[in-house]
């Protein structure tokens, strides 16, 4: 299971958590790591998380997340539709990564997750609904000069 947040307005995913089996502990868990200090809801001020009516959002899950000054938004029931950011990366994610991959442990595929999100779905990737552009332009290293002369060598 691998629990993910888009921030809506930039696109941007965040990979919050992987496990095989998300309990109650877990979820918790991963809100005070995503809104602690350096946590990443805190970094996009986060306002409100929606999220599908999935058993793992319990109650205390929730009440964490108020705590931290984040209201979640529940959306209705069979409407994939409203969630449609997060359909949208699962069918990516799915796609350009994990179909082309065989992962012998745990962490190879939190490895592949975080490498593709962080460095291509965040950074190189054009997304249609920005405009067929990355999300953040990410600066190559520039071409180097050649200076002086060459000259090949036999072997």
């Amino acid at each position: 299971y691998v629990l993910f947040a888009i921030h809506l307005s930039t696109r941007k995913v965040e990979i919050l958590g992987v496990t095989g089996h998300p309990d109650e502990q877990f979820m918790v868990q991963t809100v005070r790591n995503t809104t602690g200090e350096d946590g990443w809801l805190r970094q996009v001020g986060a306002k409100y998380l929606i999220h599908d009516r999935g058993a793992n959002f319990s109650t205390r899950w929730k009440g964490a997340l108020q705590e931290a000054g984040i209201k979640t938004v529940t959306i209705p029931a069979r409407s994939p539709n409203l969630n449609a950011f997060a359909e949208r990366w699962v069918r990516t994610v799915k796609r350009e990564c994990l179909r082309r991959c065989w992962f012998l442990d745990y962490g190879g595929l939190c490895r592949v997750l975080h490498e593709f999100t962080r460095d291509h779905y965040n950074v190189e990737r054009p997304h249609q609904g920005k405009g067929n552009i990355p999300l953040k332009p990410y600066a190559r290293a520039p071409a180097q000069q050649c200076v002086g002369r060459f000259r090949a060598s036999q072997v």
